[in-house]
C-alpha cells in the first residue's frame, strides 16, 4: 500500500485538458529551454559535492565520447533521413553532434572549462555555416530530434558563457529558417510522438528566439495531442481524436492505437507498438512542461493525473509484472528507455505524488544515459531535483493516562500515522518515569502507520505521586512525543481500564461486513477480565468478537455483519467492556448503503496504480478509492480506508 501525502494534489480530472491556452510570457526568461539557472547551479554544486545520483551520472557523462574535446562535427548541407534513419546521410551525425554540444555545455556549466564551452561552440557553428535542409519521409521527426537538442544546447551557452559567440546571430537563424518552419507545422497524421518531439523542438526554439507567436501555436498543438495520446477514462470510453488528423472513427482510432480496443489509464497510442516510441512520447511531454515552468506556466500540475497514471502503468510492466491479455494482447513490447528522470522529479519530488513503479524503475536504470536521438544525461540534470515532500509522522495514546498501585503494571496503546510523505522506521522510547518504574514497548519500533503497546512497570518502593512520562518517537527525518499521566498509589487502587477502536468508523453495503480492533488497556490498579458486547445494532445486523473476552490490555477483532435487508443509514454502535468493577463503552459509526446492482467498473487488478476517485469493481462490489494505492485487495482487512465499498454490481 502506498501512503497518502499531504501535499500537492493533481487534477481530479483525469483527462488533464490543459485548462486554458498556454501563452507566452510577457519576456522570456534565459536559460529556460529544461533547464534554468537555479537548476544548473544545483547540478553543479551536487557534481562539486561528490552527491548521488548526481556523481555517477556526471562520471558516466564525462566518460562518453560526446565529451571528448577533440570530438569533430560532421555538418552536412543537405539531411535526408529514410524510414527509420534509412538511408542515413547525415541523420545520425546532425544527432549526435547536438547530443555533443549539449554535452559540452552542461560539462562548461558545471565546471567552468571554457574548453568545454569553446568546443560546444565549434560543433553549433560547423551546423549554422553549413545546414539547409532536411529531407525524405523521416525529416520531420530528425529536424524535431535535433533542433530539440540545439536549442537546448544554444541556451546554456548563450546565457552562461561570458568569453563571446561570435556567430551566436547566424545560429539563431538556422533555427529560425531550417528548423522552426519544419516543426512548427506538427504531424497531425503520424504517431503521437513523432508532434510532441517536434512540439518540445518548437518550444524550445521559440524561447531561444523569443519568438511568442511560434511559442503560442506550439503549445497550441501540444495541449491538443496530449489528450490524443495519454488516455484516462474521464476522457470517455474512447481516447480523444488527434486534432487536425484524418482519424475520425471509432475503427480508425483502434487501427491508430495499434489495435487496441479496451482503453485503461495510463494507456498511451503507441503502447501496444512499443514502449519505446512511447517513452519518447512521454518524454517530450515532461520536456514541454518543464520549459513551460521555466517560463511561468505550471502544466505539470494540470497534467499531474494523465502523467502519473501513463508513467506508473508502463514502469509496472517495465519492472516486471505481468500484461494481460486485454493489453496488447498480452505481448507488450517493453523498454522504456532513460524517460522518466523529468516526470519523476516533477511528480513526486515537487508535486509530493507517489509513483512506486516509476521509483523502482528509475533507480533500477540510473544513470539515464542517452538513447543517442535527442535524449540526453536526465539522471545528471534532474536526478532527485526538486524539492521532495518530506516524511513525517505523529504519535499519540490511548487512554493518555492511568492509575496503577506501587508494584504493579499500567498499559497503554501507542499509535502512529504518516502526516506526509512516506512511511518510516519509529523507533519507541518513554523518559520522565518515576523511581523503581521501568516502561517496554511492544514492539519496540513500527513502521509510522503502526501501533505498539507501552507498558509501564512500577515496583514496589515506587514513590506515590502524578507523573508526565513522555513517549518519543525517533524516525530519521525527526521525533515527535505524546504525554502519558501516570498516577501511583501506595494504597490499594481500584482496578480499571478502557476500550478504542480503530478505525472509530467504517462503511459496508447490505449483506457485507465491516471489522474493526477493540483494544483494551489499564487504566489503573490490576488487569482483569473484560467481556465484550455491541449495541445500536440496526435491523438485520449482528456483532460478534474474536475473542469475547480479554484480559484488560489485550485486543480483539469486531465483526459487523449485514443481511441484504439492512436499511441504509448512519448507526452508532456502542462497543461495551463489562469487567467486575464496571464498564466502559466506545462508540462505533456504521455506515450502511444499499446494494447498487448497477453497472460494474472497470475490474481491479493488482500490479495498477489506482488514486483517489479512481473506481473499479472486485468480487462483483464497485468501489471507489479514497487513497492512491497498489495491490490492496477492495474489501480486504487492510483496504476500509483505501476503498470505498459501493455495492453490489
Amino acid at each position: 500500500m502506498m501512503a497518502p501525502t499531504a501535499s500537492a494534489t493533481p487534477s481530479s480530472d483525469g483527462a488533464a485538458t490543459v485548462s486554458a491556452a498556454v501563452t507566452a510570457p510577457a519576456s522570456f526568461t534565459h536559460p529556460g529551454v529544461l533547464l534554468g539557472k537555479s537548476q544548473l547551479d544545483l547540478i553543479r554544486t551536487r557534481v562539486n559535492g561528490g552527491v548521488e545520483p548526481q556523481k555517477s551520472a556526471w562520471s558516466q557523462m564525462l566518460a562518453s565520447s560526446y565529451a571528448s574535446l577533440s570530438y569533430t562535427p560532421h555538418p552536412r548541407s543537405t539531411v535526408e533521413c529514410g524510414p527509420s534513419s534509412n538511408p542515413d546521410y547525415g541523420c545520425s551525425d546532425e544527432r549526435e553532434d547536438a547530443i555533443a554540444a549539449y554535452t559540452d555545455a552542461l560539462a562548461w556549466y558545471v565546471t567552468g572549462n571554457t574548453s568545454y564551452a569553446k568546443k560546444a561552440i565549434q560543433i553549433m557553428d560547423a551546423w549554422s555555416g553549413t545546414i539547409t535542409t532536411h529531407t525524405n519521409s523521416n525529416a520531420p521527426l530528425q529536424t524535431g530530434w535535433a533542433g530539440t537538442v540545439w536549442s537546448e544546447s544554444a541556451e546554456i551557452v548563450k546565457y552562461t558563457y561570458g568569453g563571446g559567440w561570435s556567430n551566436s546571430a547566424r545560429f539563431d537563424t538556422m533555427l529560425r529558417n531550417v528548423y522552426l518552419p519544419v516543426v512548427i507545422q506538427g504531424a497531425p497524421d503520424k504517431n503521437g510522438n513523432w508532434e510532441l518531439i517536434m512540439m518540445d523542438a518548437a518550444v524550445g526554439i521559440s524561447v531561444h528566439l523569443d519568438d511568442a507567436a511560434s511559442y503560442n501555436k506550439a503549445m497550441s498543438i501540444f495541449t491538443g495531442r496530449v489528450p490524443a495520446y495519454v488516455y484516462t477514462t474521464s476522457d470517455g470510453s474512447q481516447p480523444a481524436y488527434p486534432p487536425r488528423s484524418s482519424v475520425n472513427t471509432t475503427s480508425e482510432l483502434i487501427n491508430y492505437w495499434f489495435g487496441q480496443s479496451t482503453f485503461v489509464n495510463g494507456l498511451a497510442q503507441e503502447t501496444c507498438r512499443d514502449f519505446g516510441h512511447t517513452g519518447w512520447g512521454i518524454d517530450a511531454i515532461a520536456h514541454v512542461a518543464e520549459t513551460a515552468r521555466l517560463q511561468g506556466t505550471d502544466l505539470w500540475s494540470q497534467l499531474a493525473t494523465r502523467m502519473r497514471y501513463t508513467y506508473e502503468f508502463h514502469a509496472g510492466y517495465d519492472n516486471g509484472a505481468s500484461v494481460p491479455s486485454s493489453i496488447c494482447g498480452g505481448n507488450a513490447n517493453l523498454g522504456l528507455g532513460p524517460v522518466t528522470e523529468i516526470g519523476y522529479s516533477a511528480l513526486h519530488n515537487r508535486l509530493g505524488l507517489s509513483l512506486a513503479n516509476t521509483q523502482k524503475y528509475t533507480l533500477a536504470h540510473r544513470p539515464e544515459g542517452t538513447d543517442d536521438h535527442w535524449i540526453a544525461w536526465e539522471t545528471l540534470t534532474h536526478g532527485d531535483i526538486g524539492t521532495p515532500t518530506s516524511s513525517d509522522f505523529s504519535v499519540s495514546l490511548s487512554p493518555v493516562s492511568g492509575s496503577v498501585k506501587a508494584g504493579s503494571a499500567v498499559s497503554a496503546a501507542v499509535s502512529t500515522a504518516v502526516t506526509s510523505g512516506s512511511a518510516e522506521s519509529v523507533a519507541l522510547s518513554a523518559s520522565g518515569l518515576p523511581s523503581g518504574a521501568s516502561a517496554s514497548f511492544s514492539p519496540s519500533s513500527v513502521t509510522s502507520g503502526g501501533s505498539s503497546t507501552l507498558t509501564i512497570t512500577t515496583g514496589a518502593a515506587t514513590p506515590a505521586g502524578t507523573y508526565a512520562v513522555t513517549v518519543t518517537g525517533t524516525a530519521a527525518t525527526g521525533t515527535h512525543t505524546a504525554t502519558y499521566t501516570l498516577t501511583v498509589t501506595t494504597g490499594s487502587a481500584a482496578n480499571d481500564f478502557s476500550v478504542a477502536l480503530s478505525p472509530a468508523s467504517g462503511s459496508v453495503t447490505a449483506g457485507s461486513a465491516a471489522t474493526t480492533t477493540v483494544s483494551t488497556a489499564v487504566t489503573s490498579g490490576s488487569a482483569e477480565s473484560v467481556a465484550l458486547s455491541a449495541s445500536g445494532l440496526p435491523s438485520g445486523a449482528s456483532a460478534s468478537f474474536s475473542p469475547s473476552a480479554v484480559t484488560s490490555g489485550g485486543s480483539s477483532t469486531l465483526t459487523i455483519t449485514t443481511s441484504a435487508a439492512t436499511p441504509a443509514g448512519t448507526y452508532a454502535v456502542t462497543v461495551t467492556g463489562t469487567a467486575a468493577t464496571g464498564t466502559h463503552t466506545a462508540t462505533y459509526t456504521l455506515t450502511v448503503t444499499a446494494p447498487s446492482g448497477g453497472t460494474c467498473n472497470p475490474a481491479w487488478t493488482a500490479t495498477a496504480s489506482y488514486i483517489p476517485n479512481d473506481k473499479v469493481s472486485y468480487s462483483g462490489h464497485n468501489y471507489t478509492a479514497l487513497y492512491w494505492s497498489t495491490g490492496v485487495t477492495p474489501g480486504s482487512a487492510i483496504a476500509w480506508n483505501i476503498w470505498q465499498d459501493n455495492g453490489t454490481c
